[in-house]
């Protein structure tokens, strides 16, 4: 038995005690968030009469370190906790309660004050409540009973939201926008104040007018279709039944014999003139033609007097103003062909290329459309002639005794003749300086003359070491072939040769584009690559400060730390150094972009196919740029040229060409492309998916593209099983999970792919692109940005997934900085 007086308490009374307390106190609280509905007083609201009352609070809990206490604590705590109960009781009218307690209470603090005082309270309240409602049977329990059933209410309430939101989403996402809607309207009489149904509402809406948009398109095209049809031949109407004893005999057709001769063609009537010879017919017509005479003489003298205005201006602008040269480096062919001299060859000719790029009046074709020309023999000149080119320069690379031996041949594109050849040996240490004599000499051949900081950089210092060279030349030639080469292996390669001359400023500056391009090729690449470039071409400017691969490098690194216009500074430098450098203008139009200079970009990636038209870089650059500005078709046809020139066609084709094809009503061939895509390649699961959104937006049957889904989720499922790290894969998943509607799936996918690498650049795209289809941007904006951040890739940002979001200013804001 439990006593009043601690000092007679047993341990374990206390123990008991001490839990009555803590039984209690979670009992208070569970009341409390029960009656949330109804009104507390103000946190300072003094009463008539009494000192003022702190808001009601959590009141303490004890804990088991009371046990440990004196038995005078524990009853001190006691009173503590009946007096904050007692007060809380009688703040919200609860009068039966507070009686339980002040009898509590009165037991511990008998002739207490204080006790004198509650009491008071507690009459006061019941008179003013039999004053406002008289006591009838049953009314403390019917408020309980009401509280429960409106509780119950409001959770069955909230739970068929989330049924009609799911289903709403769901029959969205499979175009039943009739049933979408139904759903909506339900949601939406639960709770007329959601602001989330509303939207939703409004984008079915929407979608649903822009499908009945396509479908009256879609019938109006085949209605123009069948009028442009020619009409078929009237038939002739049926026959009438005739009996047996019609007088033209019976009615069942009687073959005619063969008798192997061709009987004369059936006479129709009366046939009528024959027809005028067609010479009168034209003469017939031409004569009732009234010309304009008046009009045509004056437009004849408007035409000419712009004619000899053109050539007038022209001449003027010629002679102030020389067109430029335009000179195309056909590719060095190394006789006899074997591998150490093809490095050499295609080293030498970036070289040549590199060096003559700095001309100003000259037109310098870029590498790439240089070795587009490989192998084309005495085709060459035809070819460089079509494509604008006034010289080309044909040349070969061979081994002597003593070195290596040159023989370049010059010509002018209009003269099948030589306009200068010359044989040239020389040993791999002299190469360097006979490289900078050829390139003088085939400005002496054109008659192109320099300017002072031009012929200084031309001249500017090399090295003489035939190692440094060889490792050089090495390094050069596998930049040109980057497919399938290690960036390891190129940095090494100029390493060597810096290792070998350290002072030697190309290899420098090579070193420093080495480390740009494996940073950026590489997304699990160490930012420590950007400082080794800086520091490459820091070295490089202290020997040749003219040199335009310094500020590229220089710009690419800005560029990665998202400090664009000290970027595009640094890229205006380059161009206007190396005006025909196709690189750099490739790289500042892109910067340009990023920093919402759209025209400005629009240039730059035109000069970039002006300078190397051979190259499909060059294309894909000016495509992005178009696509990103909504022009669609000129972005098509800048993506066909690049398809035209790139190796493997069918992995540039299921790109963004394959995107654009279907925002230009050409979603068959888009479709056709990704069919055959997936048939060679039975485990892309990135490809499967791409074919599955192309089939959905296009309007193909649902359960065509879901089959296409699930064959995708299939591979995933197996990828994630064999590598439950893969997180790529998981955010693959939450994509395909996306598109079949499984949205909580999806989500789940894509949590676990950013715990397995949160900072992963894939996963963070990929990522943004599942909330965009979610439509629910302020996530979608959130890891689009922390992608950007990592690393900055203009072709996942023109994603089909982004399109919805792509007229919207917080999408442009979010990838123009």
């Amino acid at each position: 038995m439990i006593t009043d007086d601690p000092d007679k308490q047993s341990p374990a009374d206390k123990e008991r005690l001490l839990d009555e307390i803590r039984r209690r106190a979670e009992e208070a609280e569970l009341k409390r968030l029960e009656k949330e509905e109804e009104p507390a007083p103000p946190p300072h609201e003094t009463r008539p009469g009494h000192p003022p009352v702190s808001a009601p609070a959590p009141f303490p809990v004890p804990t088991s370190d009371h046990a440990s206490q004196p038995p005078k604590a524990v009853r001190d705590q006691k009173i503590l906790v009946l007096r904050e109960r007692l007060m809380i009781a009688l703040d919200r009218g609860k009068l039966e309660k507070a009686s339980e307690l002040l009898a509590d209470l009165s037991g511990l603090i008998p002739g207490s004050s204080e006790l004198e005082d509650f009491r008071g309270r507690i009459a006061a309240a019941q008179e003013r409540r039999q004053a406002k409602e008289p006591t009838q049977p049953g009314a403390e329990a019917r408020p309980k009973e009401e509280a429960a059933g409106l509780r119950d209410q409001r959770v069955a309430q909230r739970k068929k939201m989330v049924e009609l939101l799911d289903a709403a989403n769901n029959e969205y996402q499979q175009e039943k926008y009739d049933k979408a809607l139904a759903s909506v309207d339900g949601l939406l009489a639960l709770d007329p104040a959601s602001e989330e149904a509303e939207k939703l509402r409004q984008q079915i809406v929407k979608a649903q007018r822009i499908a009945e948009l396509i479908k009256r398109e879609e019938a109006r095209r085949k209605a123009e279709d069948a009028a442009d049809r020619p009409e078929p031949e009237p038939s002739l109407p049926p026959l009438s039944e005739r009996s047996d004893k019609d007088f033209w005999g019976s009615p069942e057709p009687v073959e005619a014999p063969d008798l192997g001769l061709e009987l004369p063609p059936e006479e129709k009537g009366p046939v009528g003139p024959p027809r005028p010879p067609l010479s009168h017919r034209i003469v017939r017509r031409l004569s009732g033609i009234r010309i304009p005479v008046k009009p045509l003489i004056t437009a004849g003298i408007v035409l000419v007097a712009l004619s000899a205005g053109y050539v007038i201006v022209d001449n003027i602008r010629n002679a102030v103003n020389p067109p430029l040269y335009s000179v195309l480096i056909l590719p060095a062919a190394p006789v006899p062909s074997d591998s150490a001299l093809a490095w050499i060859a295609d080293g030498l000719t970036d070289e040549v290329i590199r060096d003559l790029s700095q001309v100003s009046v000259l037109r310098v074709f870029g590498t790439g459309t240089s070795l587009a020309f490989r192998g084309a023999g005495r085709d060459a000149l035809k070819s460089a002639r079509n494509i604008g080119a006034n010289y080309a320069l044909q040349w070969t690379v061979s081994r002597t005794s003593s070195g290596i031996a040159l023989e370049p041949t010059f010509y002018d594109t209009l003269n099948s003749k030589p306009r200068w050849t010359t044989h040239l040996e020389m040993s791999l240490r002299e190469l360097p300086a006979v490289r900078q004599e050829l390139a003088r000499k085939l400005l002496q051949a054109m008659n192109v003359k320099l300017a002072p900081e031009e012929d200084t950089a031309l001249n500017r210092s090399t090295t003489t070491s035939p190692d440094a060279y060889e490792a050089y030349l090495r390094a050069r030639s596998l930049l040109l072939h980057l497919a399938g080469q290690k960036s390891t292996q190129i940095i090494e390669a100029f390493g060597q040769s810096v290792h070998a001359d350290s002072v030697f400023s190309d290899a420098q500056s090579g070193l420093g584009w080495a480390y740009v391009l494996a940073y950026e090729n590489d997304k699990d690449a160490p930012p420590s690559y950007l400082e080794r470039a800086r520091l490459s071409v820091q070295r490089a400017a202290m020997a040749a400060p003219r040199n335009p691969e310094n500020f590229r490098v220089w710009g690419m690194t800005e560029y990665f730390r998202l400090q664009n216009e000290k970027a595009i500074e640094r890229f205006e430098q380059a161009v206007t150094i190396a005006p025909s450098d196709a690189e750099t203008w490739r790289r500042l139009a892109v910067t340009y972009l990023v920093a919402g200079k759209s025209e400005a970009a629009l240039k730059a990636a035109r000069k970039a196919v002006d300078h190397d038209p051979g190259n499909v870089a060059s294309y894909t650059t000016l495509g992005q740029v178009l696509q990103f500005d909504g022009k669609f078709k000129d972005a098509l046809r800048s993506y066909e040229q690049g398809l035209r020139l790139s190796p493997d066609k069918s992995d540039y084709g299921s790109g963004a060409y394959n995107d654009l094809l279907f925002y230009t009503q050409q979603s068959d061939r888009a479709i056709t492309i990704l069919m055959d895509r997936v048939a060679r390649l039975r485990d892309s699961y990135a490809d499967f998916y791409k074919l599955a959104r192309l089939q959905q937006s296009a309007g193909k049957p649902i359960a065509e593209w879901q089959a296409t889904l699930q064959r995708a989720r299939t591979i995933l499922d197996e990828r994630v099983k064999a590598d439950p790290q893969d997180d790529v894969a998981y955010s693959w998943l939450a994509l395909v999970l996306t598109r079949l509607g499984a949205f909580k799936d999806a989500l789940a996918a894509g949590k676990q792919a950013q715990q397995i690498d949160p900072d992963d650049v894939d996963v963070l795209y990929n990522a943004a692109r599942m909330y965009a289809l979610h439509r629910d941007k302020a996530q979608a904006y959130e890891q689009l940005a922390r992608a950007i951040s990592r690393r900055y890739s203009l072709a996942r940002i023109l994603d089909m997934d982004f399109y919805n979001l792509r007229s919207e200013e917080e999408f442009i804001k979010t990838v123009t900085r």
